[in-house]
């Protein structure tokens, strides 16, 4: 709930700055709710995949920042997709979070449709993210009481 909180503060600082800086808003912005359903459905897949394995594997959080971090810079949050070179873009676009993220960009900052292909890429890994890490961690459950 707490992060809830975050995201709504944080939706209004960004409000606030899309009129600073005259940010103007155009159909595409509603495709954001759908793309973030997308991305709530891929880390609760990798939630419940990587939750269910520290239990038999404590080294996995100490691993987990250091990869986190390593996959930040893999994902266009900081630079678009653009400077990435074209014969390794296909490559770059297989991280579902790229497409995500440039589909977040091109919708609310720049009014421009999103990569159709790789958003659609994303969705579908999204789903199968989610349905492993699920599997994983209700045939894990049982164990848990066990190991903890």
């Amino acid at each position: 709930m707490a992060k809830t909180v975050d995201l709504g503060l944080g939706v209004i600082v960004l409000i606030s700055l899309f009129i600073i800086y005259h940010i103007h808003v155009t159909w595409w912005v509603l495709i954001v709710p759908a793309v973030f359903v997308i991305q709530l459905s891929f880390m609760l897949g990798l939630g419940f995949l990587l939750s269910g394995i520290n239990v038999l594997y404590r080294d996995v959080r100490h691993v987990l920042p250091l990869v986190l971090q390593m996959w930040m810079y893999l994902t266009p949050i900081i630079y678009a997709p653009d400077n990435v070179p074209k014969k390794y873009l296909a490559i770059y676009m297989l991280n579902p979070m790229a497409s995500m993220m440039d589909t977040y960009r091109k919708a609310a900052l720049l009014g421009r449709p999103p990569e159709w292909g790789y958003l659609g890429l994303a969705a579908g890994v999204s789903l199968v993210v989610l349905a492993v890490g699920y599997r994983v961690f209700k045939k894990l459950e049982p164990t848990f009481a066990e190991l903890i």
